[in-house]
């Protein structure tokens, strides 16, 4: 439909020249949002809903999220900072979508895993203690 047509191309025409995406139409792009809208390029071609260029903005999409990947084996929202369980999480989806398989997915995977805490809740960095909500400042549901 035109509708998901014009998404698409909404999305598309708001990929920074870094390959990522931001949670705004101007802003730096992050791992988080570049996930997510790779995820909806995936389904889109899964779909059948394509533009000429779309495989090009995949691709880019994905090496931007692979070049923010950390030797810890986790994600950062932003490139350069601490891995966090979310972002981690974001990525691993997106990467998923994509079939993406081998070293960076079960590095990934393990990451998210060491970040259990026994009672089941999840750091949301390795400095951080496990909570319901895992977003900074928000402690153990309080």
């Amino acid at each position: 439909s035109s509708v998901k047509q014009d998404a698409l191309n909404f999305i598309l025409s708001h990929q920074g020249i870094d390959g990522g995406f931001s949670w705004s139409t101007n802003g730096t792009s992050d791992v988080d949002d570049t996930a997510a809208a790779l995820m909806a390029l995936m389904a889109a071609q899964n779909a059948g809903i394509s533009t000429p260029n779309l495989a090009t903005s995949i691709t880019n999409a994905k090496n931007f999220v692979l070049a923010a990947k950390n030797s810890d084996g986790g994600f950062p929202y932003s490139m350069g900072d601490l891995s966090n369980s979310s972002t981690t999480a974001w990525a691993l989806m997106a990467l998923s979508s994509l079939g993406v398989t081998g070293d960076d997915v079960n590095k990934a995977k393990a990451y998210i895993r060491n970040s259990q805490e026994e009672n089941g809740s999840f750091r949301w960095q390795s400095s951080t203690a496990g909570e319901t909500f895992t977003s900074p400042g928000y402690s153990n549901g309080t």
